[in-house]
């Protein structure tokens, strides 16, 4: 065994590196967002590192080869998550839905293998890699996501305000029929999928006097 591991790492570096040369040229002739990319790159590293190791004694050799093993899965780690979430994803998500990530909010204009493509309200793009999707929590849904947080008037029982929200929101004409929740977090918390191109800012102005109806019929 150590007979051919000498052969394959000292006796001929420069067929690795040459081959690790060639990968590279190959892997520079694809467009970015291809999926081969980046697997080209891997093997060319791959076949260089091999190469390299190949002029260092046999010792050395080994400590290199653990060392460049530890990087090559750390740097790789974020890229396989990309791949393996992306590939679920491609699945699951579809153009025109929406979706609200770490207080980023828009709509998804495009896919690739590895990365989503949003549209926001201001009409700038966005790119979220599918990493992200695997590390923090995400809401997606067929029409447009909002969130709300609104200041309990003076005086207001919270349950009192979320129960009467709670029973306006299957009828709003502007809200899905299931799709939102009203929960309290230092504050009215009001989670809602609107109809596409509902404003958020009508949407809010009419809590705002609902909550004044309630507050102006318990002071009646």
């Amino acid at each position: 065994m150590s007979e051919l591991f000498s052969m394959v790492f000292v006796r001929f570096p420069v067929v690795w590196l040459l081959a690790g040369g060639g990968i590279f040229l190959a892997h520079q002739r694809f467009e970015a967002e291809r999926f081969e990319k980046p697997v080209l790159l891997s093997l060319s590293l791959l076949f260089f590192a091999i190469g390299v190791m190949g002029l260092f004694p046999m010792g050395i050799q080994h400590i290199l080869l653990t060392a460049f093993v530890v990087a090559l899965g750390w740097a790789l780690r974020v890229p396989f998550v990309d791949i393996v979430v992306g590939m679920i994803a491609q699945k699951e998500l579809r153009i025109g839905q929406w979706i609200s990530i770490d207080q980023l909010e828009g709509q998804i204009a495009d896919k690739s293998w590895r990365e989503l493509f949003l549209k926001t309200d201001e009409g700038s793009f966005m790119r979220i890699p599918y990493s992200m999707l695997h590390d923090q929590a995400f809401e997606v849904s067929d029409s447009k996501l909002v969130r709300l947080t609104v200041p309990l008037p003076e005086g207001m029982e919270a349950a009192q305000a979320i129960e009467r929200i709670c029973e306006w929101m299957p009828h709003s004409p502007w809200s899905k029929a299931s799709d939102w929740s009203v929960t309290w977090d230092e504050g009215l918390v009001i989670k809602v999928a609107l109809f596409f191109p509902s404003d958020k800012n009508e949407f809010q102005k009419r809590i705002f006097k609902l909550l004044a109806e309630i507050e102006k019929k318990d002071n009646s």
